[in-house]
C-alpha cells in the first residue's frame, strides 16, 4: 500500500504544481489593452450629404402643342347595309377604314339568330390616295350566305390580325336576314 500512497501523493504534488505554474502565468500574463474608441456613427451623428448625379430635365410639350399619334386609330364603318335592313343574299356591303388593313383585305360575316356564322367572305379594299400605304381607304364586296328562315341576323366586317388571328376592328349592324 505505500506504493499506492507515494503514487497519490507523487500526482498530488504534479497537480499542485501545473495549479501553481498555470496561476502564476496567469498574473503575470500580460493584459489585454482596453478597447480603444473608434469613430462609429451613432443615431444622433449626421454626415454631409452626397451628391447623387440625377438626369437633366427634359423639355415637356406644351398642352396646346398638336401631338402626332404614332399609330392612327383604326375604325371601320358600314354605310351598307343600314341598322335594321332587310337584307336577301347575296348582302352588298360598303364603308370606309381609317387605315388600310393587311394586305388591303378584311373579312366580312352574316351571323344567323343563334349567332352561328352562315357566311364568311374575304372584302377588299382600296386607298383613298392610290399607292399610299396606312392612310384611309374604301371597300366594297358581296357577301352570299344561306338560312333556312327569315329572322334576326348580323353583318360584320372586320380587320384582323395577321400576327394572331384577333380582331383588330370590326363594325357590326343587326338586320333581318331573309330565304330569298
Amino acid at each position: 500500500m505505500k506504493t499506492n500512497n507515494a503514487t497519490t501523493r507523487q500526482r498530488l504534488g504534479s497537480l499542485a504544481l501545473t495549479t501553481a505554474f498555470l496561476f502564476l502565468v496567469a498574473c503575470i500574463a500580460p493584459r489585454t489593452p482596453p478597447p480603444t474608441e473608434t469613430s462609429v456613427p451613432t443615431p444622433t451623428q449626421s454626415f454631409p450629404p452626397t451628391s447623387t448625379p440625377t438626369a437633366a430635365p427634359t423639355a415637356q410639350p406644351s398642352p396646346t402643342a398638336q401631338r402626332t399619334p404614332t399609330t392612327p386609330p383604326r375604325d371601320i364603318v358600314l354605310t351598307a347595309p343600314v341598322e335594321g335592313a332587310t337584307i336577301g343574299s347575296p348582302v352588298e356591303v360598303h364603308g370606309r377604314v381609317s387605315v388600310m388593313p393587311f394586305e388591303g383585305t378584311l373579312r366580312g360575316r352574316v351571323y344567323n339568330e343563334a349567332g352561328e356564322v352562315v357566311s364568311e367572305e374575304p372584302i377588299q379594299t382600296l386607298p383613298d390616295d392610290e399607292g399610299e400605304l396606312g392612310g384611309p381607304g374604301t371597300f366594297s364586296g358581296s357577301i352570299p350566305f344561306q338560312v333556312d328562315a327569315t329572322g334576326p341576323g348580323r353583318v360584320e366586317v372586320a380587320e384582323i390580325s395577321a400576327r394572331d388571328g384577333s380582331i383588330v376592328t370590326s363594325a357590326v349592324v343587326s338586320v333581318t336576314l331573309t330565304t330569298d
